[in-house]
């Protein structure tokens, strides 16, 4: 995994995303306690965000990155990220790795393709 990358991990698994009686809760981890600081409760109907379309626009992130600004409650200064799921960051490190491979085949099949034109092409200028 690339510098940025691991740093932009890093700074997901220091945020969670939560959805309780209506009320979406941003938390940042914090510490090796594990504790939960910096609560944010904010109801979901005063945003105008549901949390299926905030999860949806995350996975439709380009980057796996989607920064929201939201309005935040008083004890509380601004929340600059959504926490975008490990598990869509590893589905799509898969795919990557997958289309990678698929890639990676057809070059070598291209290789030996051209390596048998050129030999039958310089068996039938041999025979002329």
């Amino acid at each position: 995994m690339s510098d940025e990358a691991s740093l932009i991990q890093e700074r997901l698994d220091d945020l969670s995303l939560t959805m309780f009686n209506g009320v979406l809760e941003v938390s940042r981890v914090s510490g090796d306690e594990g504790r939960k600081d910096d609560k944010c409760h904010v109801a979901a109907s005063e945003l105008g965000i549901k949390l299926g379309t905030v999860l949806h626009e995350i996975e439709e992130a380009i980057g796996n990155l989607l920064v929201i600004q939201l309005p935040t409650a008083d004890r509380c200064q601004q929340i600059d990220t959504v926490k975008v799921t490990q598990s869509r960051v590893r589905e799509l490190q898969s795919e990557y790795e997958r289309v990678k491979i698929e890639l990676d085949t057809l070059v070598s099949e291209a290789e030996n393709m051209s390596i048998k034109l050129q030999s039958a092409f310089t068996y039938h200028v041999k025979k002329i």
